[in-house]
């Protein structure tokens, strides 16, 4: 898998949807953005080998704990993880 996936959840916040940014830091270690609600985090104790290989579940693992808010707000809009237009979208729903 590449180390920077990118999803749109379909939540309807802006006219463009919710589109999130994930890269995989190390083997515990991601972290996202949220390009429309401008939000970015760390997930930290994250079980990337779990889902390494599928991008679709990363995607909804690393959903599941920014809904819970279980995760860091160390981040910086230079620090976080930014939207590439030609990175492959990954069908989220």
């Amino acid at each position: 898998m590449n180390n920077l996936i990118q999803f749109n959840t379909g939540r309807h916040y802006t006219e463009e949807g919710q589109r999130v940014v994930v890269e995989v830091v190390d083997s515990h270690t991601v972290k996202f953005h949220d390009i429309d609600r401008m939000i970015y985090g760390t997930l930290q104790q994250f079980p990337v080998h779990v889902h390494q290989d599928i991008p679709v579940a990363m995607a909804r693992a690393v959903m599941q704990r920014y809904d819970a808010m279980q995760y860091g707000n160390d981040l910086t809009h230079q620090t976080a993880p930014q939207w590439d237009d030609d990175l492959e979208l990954i069908k989220y729903y």
